[in-house]
């Protein structure tokens, strides 16, 4: 996606939001080609492992800031998927796609 595009669409926050579920799926992705996985579902268990520090590198952004904006991800993921008790693999499974729309106002 355009960033011009996207930050004709989107909010600040929501932009964030989105870039942050893309960093960790490309996180998970990753990790699954160095452990020889290929299968999704065995990656998703991957989340329980998530290194929200690392991913904070990555983006170059403080852990602080990455934390906060990971649990209004969630909680947002948790209102599309209608399932306050949804785990995570289930929302990260919801994707990208939807997330978008739904942060799209």
């Amino acid at each position: 996606m355009d960033r011009i595009e996207e930050a004709l669409f989107l909010t600040k926050q929501s932009s964030e939001k989105l870039r942050l579920f893309r960093e960790i799926e490309h996180a998970l992705q990753q990790e699954m080609q160095l452990d020889g996985k290929a299968d999704r579902a065995q990656g998703a268990a991957k989340l329980d492992e998530l290194n929200l520090h690392r991913v904070a590198v990555r983006m170059q952004k403080n852990y602080g800031t990455v934390y906060y904006t990971y649990m209004h991800l969630l909680r947002d993921l948790q209102a599309i998927a209608k399932k306050p008790q949804a785990s995570k693999e289930e929302l990260f499974a919801l994707g990208e796609g939807r997330l978008r729309m739904a942060l799209v106002r």
